[in-house]
């Protein structure tokens, strides 16, 4: 039996009740924060203009395009909300998996909801818990996989894994038996995609794939509601997931262990800076540096930054370089970020284009040296990291990081992922109401207790003047 059907078992007989206090509260957590950033990803370049286009091509009015306003058929809001939370990077992830789970299944999710109408708290938080649950289960025994062949990874986790979690959500709010719900996540399968070479170059793409997959599994529960049927083999056929993209390396263990009782999104980790997940140690170690020992960016005579032999080296390591798509590009370059760390301390304002293209910026960048020279920790694709800034002076002062802020081991608490929230709406494309931003936190943090949340995300998550 493919272990599709399980997940799809599994999701037919699970309730909130079933779901543990943790993951109810981390789900809540996710919820939170990923509003928070697809509030400050409204405004990223390149959103505006997909929102157009979009809203241009019109359709059924079925689900909230968030901050800027007016309805559209469920999966393009899917899609569009999506990309928005997505756009800045600074959504949470799963470390050890190495992707992204809520910015796919949340904006599907809640794109569904709208166009039924409405659901309960309890029966929105079921569906993401089990949603980020397979995304992080198969990414995970993925990972394990790789790390017995080192094989290089080309397909992007975050889109060709959430697609299954957008899918299987949607077809828990859907109200679908497990029949139907494996049907939605077969044609799904018809749709994953994704690749790293978006990131690699960098474009803007890079932030659309993610709301693909999103709009993809909105879809595919929807086709498999009217009837339409998919792949049974999806994950271990002969031309399954894993055999097909994976040349079967992966953990079969690790996707099924303890499946309805040990759920994955409470190992989620939450974006404390404004950058790749891989940067945040030397972002941390350079902070605690600088403030400890009072360090003036004209002191700096070089900083090295030592990072484990892992692939995503070669995303973070490359020289700051002002390219066609500058925020994407420094997002993911530890060069850039640490230099920010120095002079600015790091914010939401500092991946702005002024910013960006401040000469003191490129100056200290260029004295930063990324290393690969450390053993990973045994978590997936990040840590530790260490870093060591020489003075004009001679000094030498170190710092390492192993388990890194917003991680399972140091969480953001809930007053953290608040502040975030409400730093977020500030960046805002159209800024939102501070009581609306209350209310919508107060709903959050009361879920389980709403009876219909339709009204929560539809009206609180857009702008007066949208």
């Amino acid at each position: 039996m493919d272990p599709i059907i399980d997940f799809a078992e599994n999701a037919e007989r699970t309730h909130f009740e079933n779901i543990s206090a943790d993951a109810v509260k981390m789900t809540k957590l996710s919820i939170l924060d990923t509003l928070g950033t697809t509030l400050a990803g409204s405004r990223a370049p390149g959103i505006r203009a997909i929102v157009d286009r979009m809203t241009y091509w019109g359709g059924k009015e079925e689900a909230t395009v968030f901050v800027y306003g007016g309805r559209v058929p469920a999966p393009n809001a899917a899609f569009l909300n999506s990309v928005m939370s997505h756009a800045l990077n600074f959504d949470g992830t799963h470390d050890g998996a190495g992707l992204h789970a809520n910015a796919v299944v949340l904006p599907a999710a809640l794109a569904c909801v709208e166009s039924l109408g409405g659901v309960s708290g309890k029966t929105l938080i079921a569906a993401i818990a089990l949603g980020v649950d397979i995304t992080c289960r198969i990414g995970l025994a993925l990972a394990k996989g790789s790390e017995l062949t080192r094989r290089p990874r080309g397909f992007l986790p975050t889109t060709v894994c959430g697609i299954f979690g957008a899918a299987l959500a949607c077809g828990k709010l859907l109200g679908l038996d497990a029949g139907e719900i494996r049907n939605g996540m077969g044609i799904a399968f018809s749709q994953a995609s994704g690749n790293y070479q978006a990131i690699v170059e960098p474009t803007l793409s890079k932030k659309v794939q993610p709301g693909f997959s999103a709009m993809a599994g909105t879809l595919s529960a929807i086709l498999a509601k009217k009837g339409i049927t998919g792949a049974i083999r999806v994950l271990e056929g002969k031309y399954g997931f894993f055999n097909l993209y994976w040349n079967g390396e992966y953990s079969k263990e690790t996707l099924l262990e303890g499946l309805g009782q040990r759920w994955e999104g409470v190992n989620l980790s939450f974006n404390p800076y404004l950058c790749c997940r891989h940067a945040i140690g030397s972002i941390e170690a350079t902070l605690k540096i600088v403030l400890s020992h009072n360090i003036s960016p004209p002191e700096v005579s070089e900083v090295r930054v030592h990072l484990p032999a892992l692939k995503p080296f070669n995303f973070v390591s490359h020289q700051f370089d002002i390219k066609p798509d500058p925020q994407v590009s420094d997002q993911y370059g530890i060069p850039y970020t640490t230099a920010v760390a120095i002079l600015r301390k790091v914010s939401l304002e500092d991946f702005k284009e002024e910013i960006i293209q401040d000469p003191r910026v490129k100056e200290l960048s260029q004295k930063v040296r990324v290393i690969q020279d450390l053993d990973p920790e045994g978590r997936g694709f990040l840590g530790p990291a260490a870093v060591e800034i020489q003075t004009s002076e001679g000094k030498v002062f170190c710092e390492e990081i192993r388990n890194f802020k917003g991680s399972p081991e140091r969480p953001l608490s809930m007053q953290e992922i608040r502040e975030k929230f409400l730093a977020c709406s500030r960046f805002s494309a159209r800024l939102i109401q501070k009581d609306k931003l209350h209310r919508l936190i107060e709903a959050v943090e009361e879920l389980e207790k709403i009876e219909n949340v339709k009204e929560i995300f539809s009206s609180l998550m857009v702008a007066e003047s949208a």
